[in-house]
């Protein structure tokens, strides 16, 4: 079965390096499952491919290359699809396999739209960021009075 990293070829890769990211499978071997990490020097995206419970995929965001499995994540990257005001295309809410094969080329897709953006960040917008998800967060997920 072709994963994320089956989707990583050449034209990817070279998308990638055109907008500053390198491309690594971690060296770290999961359970089950696999990591890959697009870094450069301001952020890493963190691939969780079948990691969890049936088939799904998670992207997260930590501030450096990390192979770490959660424990220097700062944010889901899906925080940052909200933060900017654009809905994912990718889904895998179900967990089945049918959905994670239709959805694999849309989490492309969606990497393709949200890179660019990450990427034109200053040191100022990624404070005002990390706090808009802070205060979001917390108030969707926080403790209630």
């Amino acid at each position: 079965m072709k994963g994320v990293q089956g989707y990583f070829n050449q034209e990817l890769i070279t998308w990638f390096k055109a907008n500053n990211l390198m491309y690594e499978p971690a060296t770290y071997k999961l359970d089950k499952g696999t990591l890959s990490l697009l870094f450069n020097a301001n952020y890493c995206l963190k691939i969780y491919d079948c990691v969890g419970h049936g088939f799904g995929v998670t992207i997260n965001l930590a501030e450096n290359r990390d192979e770490s499995v959660y424990e220097n994540d700062k944010f889901s990257l899906t925080w940052a699809y909200k933060f900017f005001k654009i809905e994912e295309a990718a889904s895998f809410s179900s967990r089945s396999k049918n959905q994670y094969l239709k959805n694999l080329p849309n989490l492309i897709d969606d990497i393709k739209a949200i890179v660019p953006l990450l990427n034109r960040m200053n040191s100022k917008e990624w404070d005002g960021m990390t706090q808009w998800i802070d205060k979001e967060a917390n108030r969707l997920y926080g403790h209630r009075e």
